[in-house]
């Protein structure tokens, strides 16, 4: 986990087609770096907890 302020980082979740609920992917972690760029910083494979939890909001 990145340290300081997180305003500038963002989680990108890849989409192949959207619905109401898309289908659950591995996420990635991002760092704006300017106006249109980002940075990837990480990326995770999704956990049972975090699919419960987007799966939840159902």
């Amino acid at each position: 986990m990145p340290e300081g302020d997180l305003k500038n980082y963002y989680i990108l979740w890849e989409v192949k087609l959207w619905e109401i609920l898309p289908e659950v992917k591995d996420p990635f972690l991002l760092k704006r770096i300017s106006q249109n760029m980002f940075v990837i910083l990480g990326a995770w494979d999704i956990t049972e907890l975090e699919r419960a939890i987007i799966e939840g909001l159902k």
